[in-house]
């Protein structure tokens, strides 16, 4: 398994500019899934809603073990070795296969241990929920082999088919009157058009295509993989936990409401998953070349995503309330609430993907089960008090605050490591004096309408972030070349 830096080849600033430009067109294709669950939500409302929002939550604690964190290691292994590549992944999709089943009987026993909560109805939909949710974690190994492997593209194709599918065919299963069955019914179709789409692609771009060799090599992988499970535990858990939790001790009514905000929040996590997907390869890749590689590539990272991040937080501060009517009705105002609460997370999140994939790329997976066990316990403690006493803005609140205490480990544990520095500060600064500089404009042209307001303000942000120096002419032209020719070479082709 152990390769010579001399024998592992990393990307240039223009090749890793391209596989981020793919994983933008094949992550923003969550634009489709988001709007699928805004026409459950609006056809179906906010208790069958809340329904849905607690099988997705409860059945995605209970899958974490069909994860078992392959998406991480099977990268590792076919950036080391290559030539193997169908090997690797035809061993995770057989430990996969045999752990769902295994994770089956106990997802539906603890269902039926809650069931004073969770009726005969919202059991069958788990179970719904649960093959759609098992596809899923096949699907995020072979899109790890997929782009360890380079092939990006296909990693595009797949996702906007599984994407496409799910809202056109759902949407109009929705127009005609069908329910939430049916809605988790398409959830299961549409993975499973994804699933055979990146198979494909990983016989195609595999030396060997997949094959599915002896167990020796399946318990190998367990063996190199069950940190990340662990690790994917505790993310897991975070997760989803605040749904569970807000399903079992409130009503259906408020899960919809919050999980409502929560799906706003999850679409505008597209941005740090853009960047981490693109960049996860390439971090394993120079940790084996240099350490002095890792920090340049994650001080641009740190850097664009403050300053994008910023300028998000002033999208959710304006559009709040109209996002919400538009998308959901206003059966849920209470969700604007929430989405205003959770707006306060966008900075710390978008660093915190990044933090932890890094730290899992230059084998620092221990620490970063440390960080995230902290995270877990805290968020689990933070929500049964708030919870318990504020309902669902109580949850919101224990999302913010553990988003806050995460990163202050992160940032500990990568200054430790002198992963971080002063720059780190400086751009903070430069973007978070930008975002001030913008708040007073705010309270200056309330009386426009939001989309108006929102394009005035985020115009005025950039124009302060080139006050500040923190966006160089030289970086807009640098984005513009690659770009621009990019896009002239796809075209030619």
């Amino acid at each position: 398994m152990d390769r010579s830096s001399s024998s592992i080849s990393v990307s240039s600033p223009q090749k890793i500019l391209w596989n981020t430009i793919f994983s933008t067109f094949s992550e923003f294709s969550l634009f489709f899934t988001f709007l699928f669950f805004i026409l459950v939500a609006r056809f179906l409302g906010d208790t069958a809603f809340g329904q849905f929002s607690s099988a997705l939550a409860f059945v995605g604690i209970f899958t974490l073990l069909v994860i078992f964190g392959f998406s991480y290691s099977i990268t590792k292994w076919i950036v080391r070795d290559r030539s193997n590549s169908g090997a690797y992944t035809g061993a995770a999709l057989i430990v996969q296969f045999g752990l769902t089943l295994l994770c089956f009987g106990i997802t539906y026993g603890t269902a039926l241990l809650f069931h004073h909560k969770y009726p005969h109805e919202v059991r069958m939909l788990i179970l719904l929920v649960y093959v759609a949710e098992c596809l899923k974690c096949y699907t995020l190994t072979l899109r790890s082999a997929v782009k360890a492997l380079g092939g990006f593209h296909f990693d595009t194709l797949a996702m906007n088919a599984e994407r496409v599918v799910l809202v056109v065919l759902g949407g109009i299963l929705l127009l005609l009157g069908k329910g939430l069955y049916t809605a988790a019914g398409i959830l299961v179709f549409s993975r499973m058009i994804s699933f055979v789409l990146l198979y494909w692609a990983v016989h195609r771009l595999s030396p060997d295509g997949i094959s599915f060799p002896g167990m020796d090599v399946c318990i190998q992988l367990v063996r190199e993989s069950w940190i990340y499970m662990v690790q994917s535990l505790f993310w897991r858990v975070y997760d989803y936990i605040d749904v569970v939790l807000l399903s079992l001790l409130s009503t259906f009514e408020a899960t919809g409401w919050y999980g409502a905000g929560r799906r706003i929040l999850e679409g505008l996590w597209i941005i740090p998953n853009i960047l981490t997907e693109a960049l996860y390869p390439e971090l394993n890749a120079r940790h084996l070349v240099s350490p002095q590689l890792v920090k340049n590539v994650l001080d641009k990272a740190v850097k664009y995503l403050m300053m994008i991040g910023f300028g998000v937080c002033i999208g959710v501060l304006v559009l709040s309330k109209s996002l919400v009517q538009w998308f959901y009705g206003s059966a849920f105002q209470h969700t604007a609430n929430v989405l205003l609460i959770l707006g306060l997370t966008i900075v710390p999140s978008y660093l915190r993907y990044v933090f932890g994939n890094t730290l899992i790329a230059i084998n620092l997976q221990k620490k970063e089960i440390e960080i995230s066990a902290g995270r877990s316990i805290f968020n689990i403690l933070a929500n049964v008090i708030l919870i318990s006493r504020y309902g669902f803005l109580g949850a919101a609140v224990a999302t913010v605050l553990t988003d806050f205490f995460a990163l202050g480990l992160y940032l500990r544990l990568l200054y430790k490591v002198h992963l971080a520095g002063k720059a780190w500060i400086k751009d903070f600064g430069k973007s978070f004096a930008s975002f001030l500089c913008v708040i007073p404009l705010f309270w200056g042209i309330r009386g426009i309408s939001a989309p108006v307001q929102c394009l005035v303000l985020l115009g005025t942000y950039l124009v302060f972030l080139w006050i500040f120096r923190a966006l160089t002419v030289h970086e807009m032209v640098f984005f513009y070349s690659h770009l621009a020719g990019k896009w002239r070479e796809f075209i030619h082709r």
